[in-house]
C-alpha cells in the first residue's frame, strides 16, 4: 500500500510535520473506502502511528554556541576531552574569597 498520507499530503488535504511521512507505521484505511463501497466524496480514515526522529523529541542542547547531542556519550579518551571542555565553558567562575 502506498503512503496514504503523502497522498494526502500531494492533494493538498491534510498539512503534516515534515517528519511525519516518513515515520508512520502500520497505517490503515477505514472507513467506506476500505469496505469497498465509496464514492468520490466517501470518507476515509486514517490510522496509525509514527514515531518522530529522536532530533524532533531531545533536540540538541546549545553550550556555547554549540549544538551539542543530548545522548553524548563519554567512552573514549577524545569524548572525554570534549565533554571537559564543554563543561569549561558551562562552569561558572570561581569564587574568590
Amino acid at each position: 500500500m502506498a503512503n496514504v498520507v503523502i497522498d494526502l499530503e500531494q492533494k493538498k488535504l491534510i498539512c503534516p510535520p515534515k517528519w511525519l511521512p516518513a515515520n508512520v507505521h502500520y497505517l490503515t484505511i477505514m472507513g467506506s473506502v476500505a469496505y469497498g463501497v465509496s464514492a468520490d466524496a466517501s470518507d476515509m480514515d486514517v490510522y496509525g502511528f509514527c514515531i518522530p526522529p529522536k532530533e524532533v523529541v531531545f533536540p540538541p542542547i546549545e553550550i556555547g554556541g554549540r549544538a551539542v547531542d543530548p545522548f553524548f556519550n563519554i567512552n573514549r579518551p577524545e569524548e572525554l576531552a570534549e565533554a571537559e571542555a564543554l563543561l569549561s565553558v558551562t562552569a561558572p567562575a570561581s569564587r574568590q574569597p
